[in-house]
């Protein structure tokens, strides 16, 4: 038999690291893929047709570049320099291309 101490002290034990593991799933899930989610993101709206605004491609593709996942990133400086040359903005084009 536990006493009442014992019961609580396994059971905040029980919790803590139930809690911990969850928190770590959680953020093993979002951190390292948010670069690549932005990327799809982006292409998705690429099909839709929303190049600019909020949530548009070029917002999208500005996001899904990252230094830890270096593959991800001429991907999206490519996919920014056609956007902006498509829609007439050189300068911007050119700030892109410099990138690659």
């Amino acid at each position: 038999e536990l006493s009442k101490v014992e019961q609580w002290a396994g059971f905040l034990t029980i919790v803590v690291l139930g809690g911990g593991e969850t928190w770590l799933i959680f953020r093993g899930l979002l951190i390292g893929k948010l670069p690549r989610a932005w990327s799809q993101a982006g292409m998705v709206a690429l099909l839709q047709g929303r190049l600019t605004g909020q949530n548009g491609a070029i917002e999208c593709f500005e996001k899904g570049w990252d230094a830890d996942e270096e593959h991800l990133n001429p991907m999206a400086y490519v996919a920014l320099h056609r956007i902006h040359l498509f829609l007439g903005q050189d300068k911007e084009a050119q700030t892109w291309k410099t990138y690659l």
